[in-house]
């Protein structure tokens, strides 16, 4: 992963790769490293992204800085990108739901302003709300958008890849790893992997990595990371 954050140079802005460490890391709960992901990419940059903005707020939420969270979304919603309106928004909603001193107010107010943003979003907006609920602890809100998208894409890599991840985290939420949920993953991660162009998807890999390691098929596991 450290190899993957210095080939990031000034013109990569939120590349595969860097979502793939920013996943990686939330989803192991290093939320100080997603912290740190985001930050040096930005320095590297000499500039601002704000989709790494807005993924460094995340790791600031979990962290429990709410309040830092709160500036860094509402940050990157004023900047009226419609790729991020929807997800900084939902972000907005859970940082105030999360507060100590929760203003009731706000959140309906928000969660209205969310339900506005949903008609209006792009595909690549409910992508990113759907990996923010995913790692927000919402599967089910994450699933219902990553749907919606492969209704309308039935081949889009970044969402069977997030799918097959919601279903592998289905599987793993069963005490006996059901061999039905887990065959689902994998046949999800193996659809998203045949749709991609020469270069195979990272985030897939570590998918159908993580897969056969739940399975104990530790051969398996290194090879997909070794692709």
């Amino acid at each position: 992963f450290a190899q993957a954050l210095d080939r990031c140079g000034p013109a990569a802005a939120m590349s595969g790769e860097v979502l793939a460490l920013v996943n990686y890391y939330a989803r192991t709960g290093y939320y100080r490293h997603v912290q740190t992901v985001c930050n040096e990419v930005l320095k590297k940059r000499g500039g601002t992204d704000f989709t790494l903005v807005f993924w460094r707020a995340l790791g600031m939420l979990r962290e429990g800085s709410v309040s830092d969270a709160i500036k860094e979304y509402e940050t990157v919603h004023s900047r009226g990108d419609m790729q991020l309106a929807l997800p900084a928004k939902i972000g907005l909603l859970y940082a105030h739901q999360m507060s100590k001193m929760s203003d009731q107010e706000e959140v309906m107010r928000l969660q209205q302003e969310v339900s506005v943003e949903e008609g209006n979003a792009p595909d690549r907006a409910k992508l990113q709300a759907a990996l923010l609920l995913w790692h927000l602890g919402e599967p089910a809100t994450a699933k219902g958008y990553v749907q919606q998208l492969l209704q309308l894409q039935p081949q889009s890599v970044p969402a069977l890849t997030l799918l097959g991840w919601l279903e592998l985290g289905e599987a793993a939420d069963d005490d006996s790893l059901d061999d039905h949920l887990m065959g689902r993953a994998e046949s999800t991660f193996n659809k998203a992997l045949e749709a991609c162009s020469a270069k195979k998807d990272l985030e897939a890999l570590m998918g159908r990595a993580r897969l056969h390691q739940a399975k104990e098929q530790h051969k398996e596991a290194l090879d997909q990371l070794n692709q």
